[in-house]
């Protein structure tokens, strides 16, 4: 399937595995270079590893906890300039935490809602000189659960 995305930039949070990985591996087949980042250092590593090389599409990775704003807007900066800008955000990293305690709540929002904010406000000015600009924000069933 041709998206019409061949030479595009995109970031993705969570995208070592499950939907993530899945977009991750859609973006690359489509032609875009991509940085991925997720908490756990060893689960990047093997995502780039088993991502690169295949049809000449460059792949970055960083492990990054999303919860930290700071390290999310370092990430996202960091990756505009090795992939020279960034046309896609994606916003998928999800707590998957069940529970109606409020540490169940405070990770659900830190996570799935406050990384989303965090990562378009840091996106968004190289976002505005994009040709092609575009944001995408996953959500689940967790939030009515």
């Amino acid at each position: 399937m041709d998206l019409g995305l061949q030479g595009a930039k995109a970031i993705v949070t969570g995208g070592t595995r499950g939907i993530g990985r899945a977009i991750v591996e859609k973006l690359l087949a489509e032609g875009c270079s991509v940085s991925l980042c997720a908490r756990n250092e060893a689960q990047v590593r093997g995502a780039v590893r088993d991502l690169s090389g295949g049809g000449g599409a460059t792949v970055h990775g960083q492990a990054v906890d999303v919860r930290d704003g700071a390290a999310l807007g370092a990430w996202v900066s960091d990756s505009a300039e090795k992939l020279g800008g960034v046309d896609i955000v994606v916003a998928n990293a999800s707590s998957m935490v069940m529970g109606a305690s409020e540490e169940s709540f405070r990770a659900a929002f830190e996570i799935d809602l406050m990384h989303t904010r965090n990562m378009i406000d840091a996106a968004l000015p190289v976002l505005r000189v994009s040709q092609r600009a575009s944001v995408l924000a996953i959500a689940s069933i967790s939030g009515v659960q």
